[in-house]
């Protein structure tokens, strides 16, 4: 492995008066033309570290990968790097019709993907702008009349390893591009869905964009247990002969507005969510905290890492934060949803709030107002600003069911209870109304909340103006099923348990010595990563409905984790490393989200709007007013209630109808 000053000089242009002519600066810092892009003004700093590596930065933007990618192609990086560091493991090329490359797909471990394209000396550049965006194996894709359309790379080369031809779009859920429909009119497409919420959203979306062109669309909706893409069941030992048996009507893509996995539940598990916790997510002190008390209950893993959020969070406080379009500090509005008793929420909640009571048991002895405490439930608003009142307290609303905060909240006099906590969520500097003719004074407040529920319930008791109003959007939920019966679960191990706690007091300490007031930095690689997942994301969020409006906040929750992230590392600065796991657990919230409140509008008395959506995604069209009325016998009074949440959520909308032999244009309705 070359040196930082035998890359330098390698790089090094020669010409006279050039900053890159190879001379150490401070610390034996160089600077060097950077391979990655277009050079002339020497941007690249390298310099030895003392562990053996070579620590660079392009000052001109590119990423590290890019970077070290050049050095690569010039046999200046022998693969030698830092442990944080991800590592290519797949390339998928994009061609043109003539076999051209257009661009690459780059597949990393940990698991995350990029996408470059050789600029005009032939140099990878990281970025697609002004690039050709087309289907894969689009080479392939004019001589054939049938076709697979997958989600993923991999799995459309493991079906052409079984010589049928297959696509997939760059990017993967939620990157369909309606132009790409072009390559495939007059084509018969077999769509074939990975077993998630954005799988089979991504599958309607094509098959709506594909509707008219192509000549044919069917669905394959894969059956097994473990299976989650075509790659897994071909691995499981299914064979490329037997899909045939296995393709469907487009329609069974249509049959409810839920984003629900089509395969069977398990069979220990009679209610299966259908999303799954990233593995990625359990890094540091939430993989000590998962195998510390995972053992002892049949709660989900979810849960834990959510409850120990909560630990974490509140240990921080304000002595930690970050700013990304605003101060974003470790407070977590949290619901657990899952089903009463089976579940084990508040046993899971017990664990974390063990220690939480032992970390914190220095300030709630002997004090009226500590620093910290844990409240069980909200009294009034007042109450909670008495709690608050002071400097810098931190607390933690606990909320068996989250069921009784929305009801209490109902109440007339209490009513000012939900735009508060959505007030309190953002934790303002100050908060001082006047309360009962006195003023309260609360100087840096910090609040987070801790609650529980189930799917049903929480379809039951949240309105739309709470949806709408931007307080239901604050919460991260949390769907779980219990792992399996435990008879006999064992105690947690207490050295274990002991260690756990010494790290958090570390973290602790770390956090209340950072300068700068505690804001950490960013890198400019976290923030190109998150700008990679950003784009998709602020497309899906601008779909009208209930799931969208729900995942606004997901991208705080994302930063708000790389921050726990960091500090568990007691790192000042937020890197890749922290990114790429509150990544993960960020697209598991949005799928989360979709899984709870994708049939909103099919809950509790709203049987009528069922029926009402149901017919017009039958209809396939608009529909006359009093079409409706006479074909599902409903008044005009049952009707209007019917449709005007529905139309709020997105789901249908309003149109007008030609009417019978020419008449003028009467009122009607439309299925989204």
């Amino acid at each position: 492995m070359p040196d930082a000053r035998q890359i330098a000089d390698a790089l090094s242009c020669g010409k006279p008066g050039c900053a890159c002519n190879p001379r150490p600066g401070h610390n034996g810092q160089r600077l060097t033309h950077c391979p990655a892009h277009d050079d002339e003004n020497p941007s690249l700093s390298l310099t030895d570290s003392n562990d053996g590596h070579i620590l660079l930065k392009c000052f001109a933007g590119c990423t590290q990968d890019a970077v070290i990618e050049a050095l690569k192609e010039r046999g200046l990086w022998n693969g030698h790097r830092p442990a944080t560091e991800r590592r290519i493991v797949a390339t998928y090329d994009y061609l043109d019709e003539q076999c051209n490359l257009l661009f690459q797909v780059v597949r990393y471990e940990p698991k995350t993907f990029r996408q470059r394209h050789k600029n005009g000396s032939g140099e990878w550049t990281w970025n697609m702008e002004g690039v050709r965006r087309v289907l894969y194996h689009l080479e392939m894709l004019s001589g054939a009349e049938e076709l697979y359309l997958v989600e993923g790379e991999k799995d459309a080369d493991n079906l052409l390893a079984a010589n049928v031809i297959a696509t997939t779009s760059p990017g993967g859920a939620n990157a369909w591009r309606d132009e790409y429909a072009q390559y495939l009119i007059g084509k018969t497409v077999i769509i074939i869905p990975d077993r998630d919420p954005p799988g089979m959203a991504y599958a309607r979306q094509v098959a709506n964009s594909l509707a008219g062109k192509a000549k044919e669309i069917r669905v394959i909706l894969l059956p097994g247990d473990g299976v989650k893409d075509i790659s897994d069941w071909l691995a499981a030992g299914g064979k490329v002969d037997n899909l045939v048996a296995l393709e469907q009507s487009v329609e069974v893509l249509r049959p409810s507005p839920v984003d629900k996995p089509p395969c069977p539940a398990p069979a220990a598990h009679p209610q299966n969510t259908g999303v799954v916790f990233p593995e990625e997510a359990w890094v540091s002190l939430f993989k000590d905290y998962r195998d510390l008390v995972g053992p002892t209950t049949e709660a989900a893993d979810a849960f834990h890492y959510a409850t120990f959020c909560q630990v974490l969070g509140c240990t921080l406080g304000r002595d930690a934060h970050l700013y990304h379009a605003g101060k974003l500090f470790p407070n977590f509005y949290v619901c657990l949803i899952g089903k009463t008793g089976l579940t084990r929420k508040d046993t899971c909640w017990a664990r974390a709030r063990g220690l939480l009571d032992e970390l914190h048991s220095y300030s709630t002895e002997g004090e009226e107002n500590p620093p910290f405490r844990t409240v069980k439930g909200i009294r009034s608003y007042e109450g909670l600003l008495d709690e608050l009142a002071g400097e810098r307290k931190v607390r933690l609303i606990q909320v068996s069911e989250l069921l009784s905060l929305l009801a209490k909240a109902k109440q007339e006099s209490l009513g000012n209870i939900i735009p508060q906590l959505t007030e309190l969520y953002d934790n303002p500097d100050r908060v001082n109304p006047p309360v009962h003719q006195k003023m309260v004074d609360c100087k840096e407040p910090f609040l987070s909340i801790m609650a529980g529920t189930t799917q049903a319930w929480l379809q039951k008791s949240l309105t739309e103006g709470e949806i709408y109003g931007g307080f239901a959007n604050r919460w991260m939920y949390f769907v779980g099923l219990p792992k399996g019966p435990k008879a006999n679960p064992p105690k947690m191990v207490e050295d274990n348990r002991r260690k756990l706690i010494d790290a958090i007091n570390e973290v602790r300490r770390w956090a209340k010595a950072l300068p700068n007031g505690g804001e950490l930095d960013i890198s400019d690689e976290t923030q190109a990563l998150f700008a990679e997942y950003y784009g998709p994301y602020y497309k899906r969020c601008q779909v009208e409905g209930v799931v969208p409006t729900l995942a606004v906040r997901v991208q705080d929750f994302i930063w708000k984790l790389a921050l726990l992230y960091a500090a568990m590392e007691q790192s000042p600065k937020i890197k890749e490393s922290h990114m790429t796991p509150a990544i993960a657990v960020g697209k598991y919230l949005e799928a989360s989200v979709a899984e709870i409140f994708g049939a909103f509008t099919d809950s509790g008395s709203k049987q009528s709007e069922s029926k009402v959506l149901t017919y017009l995604k039958n209809q396939g069209g608009p529909v006359a007013y009093r079409d409706v009325y006479y074909n599902l016998h409903l008044s005009a009074r049952e009707l209007e209630l019917a449709t005007g949440p529905l139309v709020k959520l997105g789901l249908i909308k309003p149109v007008s109808v030609d009417g019978k032999k020419g008449k003028r244009t009467v009122r009607g309705l439309e299925a989204v």
